[in-house]
C-alpha cells in the first residue's frame, strides 16, 4: 500500500471500512500506529486486521461463485479443460510488472495455454524495466502509454513524476511538478485497431493506475467493450485519494453498471491466504467467461507449452 498523501482529508468513516480498500485501509492503519505505542503489539494487531479482512474477502469471492455455479462441483473443482482463450490486461504494472508475472506463472497456466497478456505503463522508466521483467514470459506484450479519456490533440500528456519512488506518479496528480511527457491512449482505440473477437475470448482486467481508472472504466462503459470484461481486479482507490468526493461519484458510476473490482495488488503479496482467494476470484471470472462465450473459440493465439 502506498503511505503517500495525495490528496484531501478523508471522511472519518472510511477508518472504519474503507469503500475501496476495505476493512484493511491506511487510515485505520495510522490511526492503529499512533494508539499503540508498542511495536510488538502493534503488528500482531496489523497482521490481526489483515487476517479479518481476508476472511470477509473469502466470503465475498465464494459467495460470488456460489452466484455464478450454485452449489455444485464447480464451487470447489470446476471442469475447465479445452484452452480456452485468455486475455489478461495490467494497467499499471509499474516497475516488476509483479502481478502479471504471477498471473503468467502461477494461474492461468493450470486453465489453459492460450493466453495474450498486456500490460501498459505510463512512466518510460518503470516501462523499460518491466519490459525486462517479462522478456521471458511467453505471450506478452508491453504498451507504453497513459490511459486517459480525454487524449491531447498532440498525442501525449503530462506524467506528474512522484517524488517517492515513482509508484504514485499520475496524469492527475500536478503539485508534484516534476513531469515527462508520454503517449496518450484510449483503451477502446487498443482494442478496435487489435480487432480482436472477444466473443470467443475470457477477458481479465487489473488495473491500479492512480486516479486515471475513472478514465478506462468511462471509456469502456461508453464504447460498449464493457461486456466482455470477465472480472475486474485490482485496487482502484486513488480516485478518492485525491478527491473523496470525485470518488463517491466513481463508486456510484461503478454500481450503476455493476462493476465491482476485486482486490490484486503489491499489498495483497504479503498473505498467501490473501493471494489464494485471488486465484479463486480469478477462476471465477475464467468461469463467468465460459458461459459468456459460450464454445467459441479464437484463433489467433497458439497453443504456448
Amino acid at each position: 500500500m502506498n503511505k503517500m498523501r495525495t490528496g484531501k482529508r478523508k471522511p472519518l468513516r472510511w477508518a472504519l471500512w474503507h469503500p475501496y480498500q476495505g476493512l484493511w485501509n491506511w487510515t485505520l492503519h495510522r490511526t492503529l500506529e499512533r494508539l499503540i505505542p508498542i511495536a510488538f503489539l502493534r503488528k500482531q494487531v496489523i497482521r490481526s486486521l489483515i487476517a479479518l479482512d481476508t476472511l470477509l474477502l473469502w466470503g465475498r469471492a465464494i459467495w460470488e461463485r456460489v452466484r455464478l455455479v450454485g452449489l455444485s462441483t464447480d464451487l470447489w473443482a470446476p471442469d475447465i479443460t479445452g484452452d480456452p482463450c485468455v486475455l489478461y490486461v495490467d494497467m499499471g504494472t509499474h516497475r516488476d510488472a509483479q502481478e502479471l508475472v504471477w498471473v503468467m506463472t502461477h494461474v492461468l497456466p493450470r486453465y489453459t495455454r492460450r493466453v495474450r497478456a498486456v500490460g501498459f505503463e505510463a512512466s518510460s522508466t518503470a516501462y523499460r524495466d518491466a519490459v525486462r521483467r517479462t522478456a521471458s514470459l511467453p505471450h506478452v506484450e508491453m504498451v507504453h502509454a497513459a490511459l486517459c479519456y480525454h487524449i491531447p490533440e498532440r498525442g501525449y500528456v503530462r506524467l506528474y513524476t512522484s517524488p517517492a519512488d515513482g509508484r504514485a506518479s499520475s496524469i492527475y496528480r500536478e503539485t508534484f511538478g516534476v513531469f515527462e511527457e508520454v503517449p496518450a491512449l484510449r483503451f477502446s482505440q487498443w482494442l478496435r485497431d487489435q480487432r480482436l473477437a472477444l466473443d470467443t475470448y475470457i477477458v481479465l482486467l487489473r488495473m491500479n493506475i492512480e486516479g486515471a481508472e475513472w478514465d478506462v472504466i468511462h471509456d469502456l462503459v461508453e464504447s460498449g467493450w464493457a461486456q466482455y470484461v470477465d472480472g475486474y481486479f485490482g485496487m482502484w482507490d486513488d480516485v478518492a485519494k485525491d478527491d473523496p468526493d470525485r470518488g463517491n461519484a466513481f463508486l456510484r458510476q461503478l454500481r450503476d453498471v455493476g462493476i465491482r473490482p476485486f482486490t490484486f495488488n503489491d499489498r495483497d503479496f504479503r498473505s498467501q491466504w490473501r493471494m489464494r482467494c485471488i486465484a479463486y476470484a480469478i477462476e471465477t471470472a475464467i468461469l463467468r467467461g465460459m458461459r459468456r462465450k459460450g464454445g467459441a473459440q479464437c484463433k489467433d493465439i497458439t497453443v504456448y507449452e
